[in-house]
């Protein structure tokens, strides 16, 4: 019986691309509404701007690469 290997966190598959974008857009959506509730320009700017940046981010998840089995 071998040794077992030690147990060790991957976050890299953790935080995949696509939790990152659906934290990104979240916070987007969260920057948006309160820059609106708030009547805050910036941080409603900023908020759009994360939306834009986080459905950017998943369109690009979609397109397959080039090594990809399809």
């Amino acid at each position: 019986m071998g040794k077992p290997e030690p147990l060790k966190e991957n976050l890299s598959g953790f935080w995949s691309q696509d939790r990152r974008t659906a934290l990104l857009r979240a916070a987007g959506y969260g920057a948006s509404i309160r820059g609106l509730l708030f009547d805050e320009p910036s941080v409603f700017r900023y908020g759009v701007f994360a939306v834009v940046g986080g459905v950017a981010c998943f369109v690009q998840l979609l397109n397959p690469t080039r090594d990809a089995d399809i």
